[in-house]
């Protein structure tokens, strides 16, 4: 009793938590998949919501579609943009978004398809418990009728009546032999509502078999169509690499930096400087990161680099690299703004940047910060910080395609940090001097400063 009570609470349960609207159209699915996705992956109650799944799972087939024909759309589509780096590297924005989306409703298929395998072990359990309460509850209506039967013929009926001591004792005998066909007739109801459930859960088991089926090949569908769009995407990207970089060095090495920059470097400190102390090492400013990029190519292209790139959750954490002073720090882009040819920030492209100069084992360095997060920054042009100090955080603003850290070094040789900083405050040059091109880095120049270093080798990494 006590399990079949469980059991009815069970039903009762899932019924309230798997309510659905009654009448919905095929726009009432868009943007609430994983919902219906997990909705239909359940034993359902009623027909009304067995239709609403099936209607979801036509709707759901043709979307499903439609992202196959993504990486057919891509490149079509960006080379129509002939050349507008900016249009392109906002159409690639949304396509990104298109990938995630779908990678998404993969998880979410993958996570539907255990839920079903878990649903049917439960369903079975559930459909051989109740044909156990259907077959015991027909044999007690069945030996009921037969006692009854047996029991109160006609004759007995009439001498149960006839038997009465006055009216009102007939009148009370008559009801009981009514309360008694009453009961019966209830018990004989409430099997046929038992069967009609059991016939609709052996429907549900059927679907719910047939749905792991159909969905375990739309994962695979979808897979397919994810890594296609991203193997194409990406191919689309280092091409736009190509371009922006060509256009990035042509744009930074012409540039001046005008009176709105420069006004935010101050002189330096007399203070600050004078209590200022190098480092003995470098500490990797990120925690938590993968490497996306390298210094002077993109993996897998001749495109130039000039920094490594640290791939992390928009908010990471930044930390100084070595104890420095602060020369340029300011925030103009969204977070999460970024797009190839987006130009906001300086340098150009530079997003949210921040610009440190310190001294490392007796030689001076600067260091750059790119696309990070426009959350407020901790520090301000010509404040001292120590290394490990955090100074900001990672984020996707300027001209980038994702969350992460372009960071890079220049070597500015044995002059002193106050000397590179007032040189700093009157140019507002990232480069250091060194200038925009793989031709800067230190192993081509001979280690003639200015010059780049590779920030693997500076960091051990």
């Amino acid at each position: 009793m006590k399990k079949n009570m469980k059991i009815l609470m069970l039903s009762a349960s899932m019924f309230v938590m798997t309510l659905v609207p009654s009448t919905l159209k095929a726009d009432d699915f868009s943007g609430q998949e994983s919902y219906y996705i997990d909705f239909c992956s359940r034993p359902l109650q009623t027909q009304e919501d067995a239709d609403t799944c099936k209607a979801f799972k036509a709707w759901y087939r043709e979307q499903a579609a439609n992202y196959q024909a993504i990486a057919g759309e891509i490149g079509e589509k960006i080379a129509a943009l002939e050349g507008d780096i900016s249009a392109a590297g906002l159409q690639v924005k949304a396509y990104e978004t298109q990938i995630e989306d779908l990678n998404n409703q993969i998880t979410a298929l993958e996570a539907s398809i255990a839920e079903i395998e878990n649903s049917i072990v439960v369903l079975e359990e559930q459909i051989a418990e109740k044909e156990a309460d259907i077959e015991e509850r027909d044999r007690q209506i069945k030996e009921g009728m037969v006692s009854m039967q047996s029991y109160v013929g006609v004759n007995a009926y009439i001498d149960i009546i006839m038997g009465a001591s006055d009216l009102i004792d007939m009148i009370r005998r008559i009801s009981v032999l009514q309360d008694i066909t009453a009961y019966e007739q209830g018990n004989i109801e409430e099997l046929n509502k038992q069967i009609e459930q059991l016939n609709f859960d052996k429907s549900e088991l059927d679907r719910l078999k047939q749905e792991a089926i159909d969905q375990q090949a739309l994962l695979e569908d979808q897979k397919e169509s994810l890594q296609a769009a991203k193997d194409e995407l990406q191919r689309v990207i280092d091409e736009l690499h190509a371009q922006q970089a060509i256009l990035e060095e042509e744009k930074r090495t012409n540039a001046q930096a005008g009176s709105d920059i420069l006004s935010i470097i101050p002189n330096l400190s007399e203070t600050v400087i004078g209590n200022y102390e190098g480092s003995n090492g470098f500490i990797v400013p990120v925690s938590g990161y993968t490497i996306s990029a390298g210094t002077w190519a993109y993996y897998g292209t001749n495109t130039a680099h000039l920094g490594l790139d640290f791939a992390a959750s928009i908010g990471t954490p930044i930390v100084a690299p070595a104890n420095c002073i602060v020369a340029y720090a300011n925030n103009p882009a969204p977070s999460n703004g970024g797009y190839l040819g987006n130009w906001i920030g300086w340098p150009y492209g530079g997003g949210n940047t921040i610009s440190l100069i310190g001294e490392v084992n007796g030689t001076t360095y600067m260091f750059s910060f790119f696309h990070m997060s426009q959350q407020p920054f901790p520090v301000k042009a010509g404040d001292q910080v120590n290394a490990g100090q955090v100074i900001g955080a990672v984020g996707h603003s300027g001209n980038s395609t994702g969350p992460h850290l372009h960071f890079e070094i220049v070597n500015m040789g044995s002059q002193s940090v106050a000397d590179v900083y007032n040189w700093f405050q009157s140019t507002a040059d990232f480069s250091g001097g060194s200038g925009w091109n793989t031709s800067s880095a230190c192993s081509a120049r001979g280690w003639a400063v200015p010059c780049r270093e590779r920030p693997e080798d500076m960091l051990g990494l």
